[in-house]
This record gives structure tokens, C-alpha cells and sequence, in this order.
């Protein structure tokens, strides 16, 4: 019995033995953890009391500053780093005082930063990027004056970052070339027939036929950036000019529709007008010696007039211009759709200024398209040959200019630039109205049309003061909303404030509008003398009179002007954004502090730092919004366009196949 009781004490001491030791054990572990794990915790957040030696014992970026960061290549060629100057910023902006971070000069960072905001960041401000908070990195800032001394020059587009170079071109300005392809326009630089004809018994001959095709796609391919930097800066003129001949030619087609409805109207002047609104881009000879001239497309239209059931040509000749939603509706469905996809893809990079002026030249480029749009909806074919197969006439070969620029297509006739296409159809109409009456001894074949027909074509013709006003709401529409959308995209991106870019937006604006007011005066104060048959126009010098000769050296002059700083806006603004001529200290100032940006005392500053919270809520606030009215525009002037198109198809085929019986000089 007591040797049982004995064990029992034994076991009972080894239990309460073994329990002491394992809550000693578990006293101790918990004593570590409690003092281990904040001290792991603190130092993981960069604690500001410690026992630190340098700025890069807290921020491992900062490490070997000026051998990693500094610039290598001249300032001035582009050899500037925001990048550095933002390193630079920070370090001069911190210190460390007994061992824990502090700020030495609060002028580096936005007012109200601590060194526990700086340390409690997600990220480097410098190298951050977005990552889901809203709240961004802190902005670290400095002078201009400090930006000028230690970061001058510009920094050219880096080619890792796609977003400051390759992106908007294949995002926005590459897909404007195939728009540019549709606008009609008189030359074009020349392709040699050369480049394609290789004699296949010739073995040298056949194998520089690459070398060939490289010469001709490098000719078309500076043919076609040429032409689409023209349109871009001559935009302003173009749209007017097409909206000017659309007027017109409602007018012509509401006139000879309701004079045959009401048989008041000859159907010979009907079948004329109808003529002249699909020919009307044509060259015609103007004060010609011989009324038999050749290349003339007015006496052609005479002599075709003379044949046996001329309208019968109209509809064919319609139906073989390409239609509008070929040439401009699916392209522009593929275009919007490319557009709100970049848009949505780029979401996932806001608190990038890069990609927020990127997409504000986007928009800007979208002038191209609505320039396409306007020019396509025209009834007036683009190429001369359908109206020289209808009246039988051979080809006849126009040199090329300065032996480079050859025409468009080659034809008897010439076709007008688009900026000059309103005008043409205008001299066509004066020259119908002002046809004298015909004598017996004339030549013409055809009689000239009822005096009092001519009249009331006149009246109907003329624009009035409201017709007008329209056609410069219309034209200044296509050119202000891409403006307004692109201007209030960078103008709010951070720094908020009228800069480079947004500048470049509104001088151009500027340029358009100045060019568009010049092309009113043209289209306006354009006649032709009916005893003569001269063009008097701003353009040419034709009367003796001393005022004709002001006039015409103030419009070339002023024309010479806008064009000359159109082209400046819209190319050198263009490429010095995709180059990077823009990403300077000057260009991060609103305009208002550039004058006292050198002064002490100066409140410009430059915001050096990525990801900040402004340009976060800045990107929120207008990117979308921004790009989902400009595709909501463009598919709007498309569905016009395209309407307004197939609606004066329909009245224009129903008037030519009810014409019947015209011709072999019938009145």
C-alpha cells in the first residue's frame, strides 16, 4: 500500500513539474512575441525614431543618387530626367536628425506633409504608379528657378514607355490616315511607271524589284503623311468649303424638284443642274479666247446636253462614287471602337500624365475624321473619269508640277482641292445665271436657258445672312468639340492650368477659326464677270483697279499668316509631344507664373512626383467623360452625314429618272 502511494506522489510531482516548465516555456514565447513582432513591425514602417545613418537606410532608391540617376546626354538633346530631378527634390527635402527622418525644407512637398506621410506611403513617390489607392503617393514639388538650375532642357520619350510615343501614334493618329485617303484633293506626289515594270528576261532587273517596291511605298507613304498633315492644318477651310458646297447643293436639288413638280421648270436646266451639282468640282476654262477649248468640262457638258436622253447618264454616274458608309461609316466604326477600348485599357494607369496628354492629342486628332465625314457626303464624284466616260472624251496628259506632283487622277480634267470645292460650284452656278442670251449667229449648239428660269435659280441660290450663320455653326462644330474635349483634358490634368499642350490646343483653334473667316470672305465676294467670264476673287488679281491689288496681297498675306502658324500648332505640337519637347520645367507651369518664374519669391512650382492623388481624381474626373463624348460626337456627325447623304441620293435619282426626253437642243 505505501509503495502505490509513493508512485502516486512520484507521478503527481513529475505532472506539476512538467506543467510548470511547459507555462514557463509559454510565459517566455509570448514575452518574445510581445516584443519581437512590434520591433519587426516598426521597422517594417520605417519607424521616425531610430538609429538611422543615411536616407538610403530608409529609402533604398536614393542609394548611389548621381551614378544611377544622373542624366548622361546633353540636356538640350533631350538628355533631361524627371525621374532625377524628383530624386534630387527628395533628397534635398529630408534629413535625419538623431538617427529618425525629418523634413529639412518643406518646399520639396505639398504643404502639409509630414515626414510620417512620407514614410507611411505605399510607395516611392518618385517611381510609384497606380495600384488601386486613390490616395496616391506624396507629391514632391520644387521652384521652377531650383527645376531651371538643376534639371534645365527637355527629356526625350523614352522608348520603354510606350505610352509617351508608340501608343498615341497606333492609337490615334496612325488610324487617321486612312481617313486622309478619302478627302479629295487635286495632286499627289508622283510613282514613276518605272518603279513597276521589270524586264523578267533581265536577271539585274528582277532582283532590284525589291528595291523597287521599297522607292515606291517610300514615295506613297510620304505622299500620304504630307496630305494628311495638310489636312490636319488646314481643316478649317476644308469643312467650310464642303459644308458651302452641301448648301448648295440642297438648294439646287429643292429648286429642280419643285419646278418639275409644278412643270414650271425646263427640263433641259434641270438635267443642267444636275450635271453641275456632280461636276462641279471640275476646272472649267475661265475667259477662254476659244469657246472650243479643250480640257474644258463646261463645253463637254454642252455637248452632251445635245445627245438623245442625256439624264439617262445621271443615275449611273451617281451610283459610281463610293458611298458613305464605305468610305467613312465602317472605317469610323472600327476607329470608335479602337478608341473606347485604349480608353477603358488605360484606366488601369491612371495618376500618368503621360497617358492623360496622350489621349488629349487623341481627341484632338479626331478633326481628321469629321473632316472626312464632311467630304464624303458630297454628291460631286472625287474622280474626273466618270464624267469623261459619260461624254466620250480622250485623255489628255498634265506634266507634273516641278516634275514631283503629278494629279490625282489622271483625266482631260482637273479636279479642285477640297478647300477650293465650295467655290468651284459656286463659279459653275454664276456662270449658268450669267449666260448671255444666244443670237442666231452664235456657235453654241445649245440655246441658252429662259432668262426668268435663270432668275429665280439666282434667287434660290442665294445665301442669306441665317444661311450663313448656319454654315459656320456647322463648320466650327467638327473643329470646336475635338478642340474643347482635348483643352479640358490637360487643362485640368495636374498641374492644373492653361500650359503647353493646352496651349497648342487653343492656338490652333485660334488658326482655324482666322482661316475659316478668311475662306468666308472668298466664298462670299467671289463673281464672275458675265461679259468677260474672269473670276474675281480676294485670290486673284484680275481688275486694274489699286484696291483689287490690296485686297489680293492682304489675303495672301493673311493667308500665308495662319497657315504658316496652323502648321506650326498642329505639327510642331504633334511631334513635340511624341518626342518630348513638351516634358520641361517651363511646360509644367501654368502660363500666369511664367513671367515672375524666376523671382524669390515666385509661387511656381513644378510637380516632380507620379501617382498623386490630383492627378488620380483628375484622371477619374475627365478621361472617361472626356473620350466617351468625343466617340458619342463622332458617331453623331457620322449617322448626320450619312443620313443627309442618302436622303439627297434618293431625291437626286428620283429627279434624273423623271426627266425624260432631254437633248438635240430641245428647251
Amino acid at each position: 500500500m505505501n509503495a502505490i502511494m509513493n508512485i502516486r506522489e512520484h507521478v503527481w510531482d513529475k505532472a506539476i513539474e512538467s506543467y510548470s516548465c511547459s507555462r514557463i516555456i509559454t510565459m517566455r514565447v509570448v514575452t518574445v512575441v510581445l516584443l519581437v513582432v512590434p520591433a519587426l513591425a516598426l521597422e517594417a514602417t520605417k519607424q521616425l525614431d531610430g538609429n538611422y545613418t543615411e536616407l538610403s537606410d530608409l529609402f533604398p532608391e536614393l542609394a548611389d543618387l548621381n551614378s544611377t540617376h544622373k542624366p548622361t546626354t546633353h540636356p538640350l538633346l533631350g538628355g533631361m530626367k524627371l525621374s532625377y530631378c524628383c530624386f534630387t527634390a527628395f533628397n534635398n527635402g529630408l534629413t535625419l536628425t538623431n538617427g529618425s527622418l525629418a523634413i529639412s525644407n518643406p518646399n520639396f512637398f505639398s504643404p502639409g506633409t509630414t515626414a510620417s506621410d512620407i514614410l507611411q506611403a505605399d510607395q516611392f513617390p518618385c517611381t510609384a504608379v497606380y495600384n488601386g489607392n486613390h490616395s496616391g503617393a506624396p507629391v514632391v514639388r520644387s521652384s521652377f528657378k531650383w527645376c531651371n538650375e538643376q534639371c534645365p532642357g527637355w527629356q526625350i520619350s523614352q522608348p520603354k514607355k510606350i505610352q509617351q510615343w508608340i501608343g498615341p501614334m497606333v492609337a490615334f493618329i496612325f488610324p487617321c490616315l486612312v481617313f486622309c485617303l478619302s478627302i479629295p484633293r487635286r495632286r499627289k506626289l508622283e510613282v514613276s511607271d518605272r518603279l513597276f515594270m521589270p524586264r523578267l528576261d533581265n536577271t539585274w532587273s528582277f532582283f532590284m524589284t525589291p528595291l523597287r517596291f521599297l522607292v515606291a511605298a517610300a514615295i506613297v507613304l510620304t505622299d500620304t503623311i504630307i496630305w494628311l498633315c495638310l489636312c490636319f492644318a488646314f481643316a478649317g477651310p476644308m469643312i467650310l468649303s464642303g459644308v458651302f458646297e452641301a448648301f448648295l447643293d440642297s438648294r439646287i436639288l429643292d429648286f429642280v424638284h419643285r419646278g418639275l413638280d409644278r412643270g414650271t421648270l425646263d427640263k433641259n436646266l434641270a438635267t443642267r443642274l444636275l450635271y453641275i451639282i456632280l461636276v462641279g468640282n471640275l476646272d472649267f476654262q475661265s475667259n477662254s479666247v476659244d469657246e472650243e477649248a479643250e480640257e474644258d468640262p463646261w463645253n463637254d457638258l454642252e455637248r452632251l446636253l445635245q445627245e438623245p436622253h442625256p439624264s439617262t447618264r445621271l443615275p449611273s454616274m451617281l451610283d459610281t462614287q463610293t458611298a458613305f458608309g464605305s468610305a467613312v461609316g465602317v472605317p469610323i466604326v472600327f476607329f470608335a471602337g479602337g478608341f473606347l477600348y485604349t480608353l477603358f485599357d488605360i484606366l488601369s494607369n491612371l495618376g500618368n500624365n503621360d497617358i492623360a496628354h496622350a489621349l488629349a492629342f487623341g481627341m484632338w486628332w479626331m478633326t481628321i475624321p469629321h473632316v472626312a465625314i464632311i467630304s464624303s457626303l458630297l454628291l460631286a464624284g472625287n474622280n474626273p473619269s466618270t464624267f469623261q466616260s459619260a461624254v466620250s472624251a480622250a485623255t489628255i496628259t498634265h506634266p507634273p508640277v516641278l516634275k514631283l506632283f503629278a494629279l490625282s487622277f489622271r483625266s482631260r480634267y482637273k479636279t479642285q482641292w477640297m478647300w477650293f470645292r465650295g467655290r468651284s460650284k459656286s463659279l459653275w452656278l454664276q456662270r449658268l445665271v450669267s449666260t448671255p442670251p444666244r443670237t442666231q449667229d452664235s456657235k453654241s449648239p445649245s440655246p441658252s436657258p429662259p432668262p426668268s428660269q435663270l432668275f429665280s435659280l439666282r434667287t434660290h441660290t442665294t445665301l442669306t445672312l441665317r444661311t450663313w450663320l448656319k454654315i459656320l455653326l456647322l463648320t466650327i462644330l467638327p473643329i470646336f468639340i475635338p478642340f474643347l474635349l482635348a483643352f479640358l483634358t490637360s487643362y485640368f490634368t495636374p498641374q492644373k492650368g492653361l500650359s503647353c499642350r493646352s496651349l497648342t490646343f487653343l492656338l490652333y483653334f485660334l488658326t482655324q477659326t482666322l482661316q475659316i473667316s478668311l475662306w468666308v470672305w472668298v466664298l462670299s465676294s467671289c463673281t464672275l464677270c458675265p461679259s468677260s467670264e474672269k473670276i474675281h476673287t480676294p485670290t486673284r488679281h484680275t481688275l486694274s483697279m489699286r484696291w483689287n491689288l490690296f485686297r489680293c496681297i492682304a489675303f495672301w498675306t493673311l493667308a500665308s499668316l495662319f497657315g504658316i502658324a496652323s502648321i506650326f500648332t498642329a505639327l510642331g505640337g504633334t511631334i513635340m509631344q511624341l518626342v518630348g519637347v513638351y516634358r520641361n520645367c517651363l511646360c509644367a507651369l501654368p502660363v500666369w507664373y511664367w513671367s515672375g518664374r524666376y523671382a524669390d519669391d515666385s509661387e511656381a512650382y513644378v510637380n516632380l512626383s507620379t501617382d498623386s492623388a490630383a492627378v488620380i481624381m483628375a484622371a477619374h474626373t475627365w478621361w472617361v467623360r472626356t473620350g466617351a463624348v468625343a466617340v458619342g460626337f463622332l458617331c453623331l456627325s457620322t449617322y448626320w452625314g450619312w443620313w443627309y447623304q442618302r436622303r439627297l441620293r434618293g431625291i437626286f435619282r428620283e429627279v434624273a429618272e423623271s426627266i425624260e426626253g432631254v437633248g438635240g437642243g430641245r428647251l
